[in-house]
């Protein structure tokens, strides 16, 4: 029971990337693409209403909130606000977009690992666990960029992305190497 207590401050990134694994599947079992869609809405609807709850009331502190790696304060609540508002908000005005794709599940397990990713970066309280969000997010993107396969404009745009994005990945761990190197912690 330990560890279900120190896992406790990702469970917001827990249940999308479970909800992201299931999309690929979803998308498989029915045929009215709507479900896919919609099923996407639904973790991103629940963190959002148990993150808004827990904000207003400020009588749940959730165990173990506060270890090395994550901090659940208000700072990181109001910023995975604002990447769930902005996540329903992409799935909803995206359904028109991925209609006649055969992929959606994939589009919209991108989107919510993408979201994962941003929600981790928005709670992290170590260089380490900021990166990994960062990177969480940027690869989800790569793909994004990259979903219209067919297009050439897209895979130019995704092998781009791609480059830029693991240019800066090296520079960003180079800088905490280094700062780890001046402070003895990357926390």
């Amino acid at each position: 029971m330990e560890i279900l207590n120190t896992l406790e401050p990702f469970l917001p990134q827990l249940l999308l990337i479970l909800f992201a694994t299931l999309m690929p599947g979803l998308d498989y079992l029915f045929k009215d693409k709507r479900i896919v869609a919609f099923a996407s809405l639904i973790p991103l609807i629940s963190i959002m209403g148990a993150v808004v709850t827990w904000l207003f009331t400020d009588s749940w502190t959730p165990p173990g909130s506060s270890i090395a790696l994550v901090e659940i304060n208000l700072f990181s609540g109001l910023f995975m606000l604002v990447f769930l508002a902005v996540g329903i908000i992409v799935v909803l005005t995206s359904m028109d977009f991925v209609r006649t794709d055969k992929n959606q599940g994939e589009y919209y397990a991108l989107i919510l690992l993408a979201i994962a990713g941003m929600t981790l970066v928005a709670s992290a309280a170590d260089l380490f666990v900021i990166f990994v969000g960062l990177e969480i997010a940027g690869i989800s993107s790569f793909a994004l960029s990259g979903f219209r396969k067919h297009e050439k404009r897209s895979a130019e745009a995704a092998t781009k992305y791609f480059i830029i994005g693991g240019f800066s990945s090296a520079l960003t761990l180079f800088a905490i190497s280094l700062f780890y190197g001046i402070a003895g912690t990357t926390n």
